[in-house]
């Protein structure tokens, strides 16, 4: 008699997917794994990070600070106040124009005329 296997978990559609944040250690480039944080503020939580590199094991802190908001919330908190930033500019690859389509990739830099 064998155990019963477990059933397969499928992966979520891609949409549902969540994207993680990631940092690479300074030292040998392997990924980072938060190990603890602590709030600092509503807009500040400080962080205790681990090399998952066996071989490096370097551990350290940083702080994951919002500066900004692209867009204002619906149920605001009075007691947070965040300066509205622009939201980023497509790269040039990104940008399309209907009617020219994206920049060559091969032309040459612009020449710049001196007076």
């Amino acid at each position: 008699m064998s155990a019963p296997s477990k059933p397969k978990r499928s992966r979520p559609p891609q949409a549902a997917r969540v994207k993680r944040m990631g940092l690479a250690c300074p030292h040998c480039g392997a990924q980072l794994s938060t190990r603890s944080s602590t709030l600092i503020a509503p807009t500040c939580r400080d962080l205790y990070l681990q090399c998952l590199n066996p071989l490096c094991s370097a551990s350290f802190t940083g702080q994951l600070i919002i500066v900004g908001q692209i867009s204002p919330s619906a149920v605001p908190n009075p007691a947070v106040q965040l300066r509205t930033v622009p939201p980023r500019r497509p790269a040039a690859f990104e940008r399309t124009d209907p009617g020219t389509g994206p920049p060559p990739a091969n032309d040459p830099p612009p020449l710049i005329r001196r007076a």
